[in-house]
């Protein structure tokens, strides 16, 4: 998966608008996009977060994601990469798809969103006379 300096033709990483709290680091989860015939493909991995802890937004040319991985059990974490925290990220959407007819999925800790061309991004045929 890609990371913050990755671009594609259809969506550019752009920064998050919020600081992370000091409480809780926030990172940025792996992804990547990909390029089909309909529009685009976004797929980010959210290991330990529950579908109940994240929320995707989208508006005018931007997806955001934000999500929270809880503590899991009753034992004090020593040491490891798995601690609770939060994940954060902020999509540009290329102007040629559509994030308002978007769809998201969310399965064995990889959240995918599909976004459609936008209408006049679609060929359409022009009838001669």
């Amino acid at each position: 998966m890609n990371d913050s300096s990755c671009s594609t033709e259809n969506c550019q990483c752009a920064p998050a608008d919020e600081q992370a709290s000091p409480a809780i680091a926030k990172a940025q989860p792996q992804w990547q996009s990909r390029k089909t015939d309909d529009g685009a493909v976004v797929e980010i991995a959210l290991p330990g977060v529950a579908k109940d802890d994240l929320e995707l937004t989208t508006g005018s040319g931007f997806l955001k994601l934000t999500a929270r991985r809880k503590a899991t059990g009753e034992a004090r974490l020593i040491q490891g990469t798995g601690a609770p925290g939060a994940y954060q990220l902020g999509l540009r959407l290329a102007a040629n798809l559509d994030g308002g007819n978007a769809n998201a999925k969310f399965e064995d800790g990889v959240l995918t969103v599909t976004l459609p061309l936008a209408e006049s991004a679609k060929p359409r045929r022009i009838e001669v006379g």
